[in-house]
């Protein structure tokens, strides 16, 4: 009668590159106002941040990346903060090395991760006593055939691969191309972890259609992936549960006991989509334990 919540507090975005975007021909004069308002003090803030030397090619590398996916928090997220910061700081080799390592640092992590929970397969007799995974190749292929990977993330990282294979051995173009490989980089690594990793969107194990929140699907709860990555920060909730903005951040509301019965994906989005905002668990009392 549950299903795993992703709950805003395990999500991590960065959307400010829209609040850069130019105001909107119609816009009502207050919104407009308010649009270029919160532009100014972004640009402020930007130039805090990152220095007003050469501010304007800042600028620029700052909207190119364009938005840092929704992802859930998990080992990437500040490495990947720190490879896009050294992007818009014209830093663009530094840039293009680490969106590289990063990269083959995510795979090496999910086949270690998840490599016990294949010891069935021929794969993992081949790679159990490995430390260390250096041939993307070989770890792009196992973590297909063990169903881990999303065809978009198989594609961004074979990219990526050739990339850096390009980049990290001596090549005179890289020299020529580095802010256009760097910004390819980053690219690549923004849609695997959009793809792998999301926290809101499309991912095949949310369920479909479900309004203003993701839920996993129950037939996902048995994946590796899903229970290595995911269920941890993701609680059971039935469909009258209710978050709050509390002093200490989102807080999570729900109902101890839905019955014995059970549901499909289906049954619990339409119950979800339709439910009776008067009907939630009440969140003036303290949340329950777990």
């Amino acid at each position: 009668m549950k299903r795993h919540i992703v709950p805003p507090s395990v999500i991590d975005f960065d959307t400010r590159v829209f609040t850069l975007e130019e105001a909107k021909e119609g816009w009502e004069p207050t919104v407009r106002r308010s649009h270029e308002e919160n532009r100014d003090s972004l640009l402020q803030s930007l130039r805090i941040e990152f220095g007003a030397e050469n501010f304007e090619n800042k600028i620029q590398n700052f909207r190119a990346l364009g938005a840092a996916p929704m992802s859930i928090i998990s080992y990437h997220n500040v490495f990947l903060q720190q490879a896009r910061r050294a992007f818009i700081l014209e830093l663009y080799y530094p840039s293009l090395t680490a969106a590289c390592a990063l990269g083959e640092r995510i795979l090496n992590h999910l086949m270690l991760d998840l490599r016990s929970e294949f010891q069935h397969t021929e794969d993992y007799q081949r790679i159990k006593n490995e430390g260390q995974f250096r041939n993307w190749d070989h770890c792009i292929n196992i973590l297909k055939r063990w169903d881990v990977l999303t065809p978009s993330a198989e594609r961004e990282f074979r990219k990526l691969w050739s990339l850096r294979n390009r980049s990290l051995h001596f090549a005179i173009a890289t020299a020529l191309n580095v802010r256009t490989d760097a910004l390819s980089a980053l690219t690549h690594l923004r849609e695997i972890i959009r793809s792998q990793f999301s926290g809101f969107g499309v991912a095949p194990w949310f369920i479909v259609g479900t309004k203003g929140a993701c839920f996993i699907a129950r037939s996902y709860e048995r994946s590796p992936f899903i229970r290595k990555y995911y269920l941890p920060a993701c609680p059971p909730v039935g469909v009258k549960h209710a978050y709050a903005f509390k002093e200490d951040g989102w807080r999570l509301y729900d109902f101890v006991d839905y019955g014995s019965g059970e549901m499909t994906d289906e049954e619990y989005c339409l119950q979800h989509n339709t439910r009776d905002t008067t009907d939630l668990a009440p969140t003036d009392e303290p949340s329950p334990p777990g």
